[in-house]
């Protein structure tokens, strides 16, 4: 989770695992998804800054997601006839 990912699901024992010791394989499934978060006017970032700031070598902030990319003013003219 810590490197951007959402668990979904798992069968994981709440309580920690007692191992076999008969030699039986155990099989534990986790299911993840990639985590998003949406980049917008109200919440820009900083490029080059990690994305979750717990982990610092992790994924950074790519170029195009600072407050200067991400709003723009337009100004138009309309002529009626």
């Amino acid at each position: 989770e810590k490197q951007g990912y959402q668990l979904v699901s798992d069968n994981y024992p709440t309580h920690g695992v007692v191992y076999n010791q008969d030699g039986t394989v155990q099989r534990f499934e986790v299911h993840l998804t990639h985590g998003t978060t949406p980049v917008g006017p109200n919440n820009p970032q900083t490029p080059g800054e990690p994305i979750n700031p717990a982990n610092p070598d992790g994924p950074k902030w790519p170029e195009g997601t600072d407050k200067s990319s991400v709003t723009q003013t337009v100004i138009r003219t309309v002529n009626y006839l």
